[in-house]
């Protein structure tokens, strides 16, 4: 017996045609330095437009805070390449996540809470 892969559900917003995953909207926004960056809020709230916009305009200066934050130069030299994945706007300690990954790690996950435009908060998860 043969089964058809699920389509993905997918919804137009302000932003462009989101997909939607465990209840969030995901978009493919932007393409940065070569990097695809996600950004990903709750299905049930509208897209933050002028933040998105602001995010964007801004975002080598948010990497490179995230990337002081996490304190990059202290990881270990086998995880070769930690990079941005996506945004999340479903915080309740700031305005937004920037989420990083490792291809070396592949399970792990390292994010930067900003609030008022400022890294105020990390975490790391795997």
């Amino acid at each position: 017996m043969f089964f058809r892969k699920k389509k993905p559900e997918t919804l137009e917003t302000e932003l462009g045609l989101a997909t939607v995953e465990n209840g969030n909207l995901v978009l493919k926004s932007w393409r940065h330095r070569g990097l695809i960056i996600d950004i990903s809020w709750p299905q049930d709230t509208p897209v933050p437009v002028a933040l998105v916009h602001e995010i964007q305009d801004n975002f080598p200066g948010y990497w490179d805070k995230a990337l002081d934050r996490l304190e990059i130069a202290q990881f270990p030299t086998h995880l070769k390449a930690v990079i941005p994945e996506w945004i999340d706007f479903e915080t309740d300690q700031g305005d937004w996540v920037l989420n990083f990954c490792c291809p070396e790690w592949p399970d792990a996950i390292w994010g930067v809470i900003f609030k008022g435009g400022e890294a105020v908060a990390d975490f790391h998860g795997d």
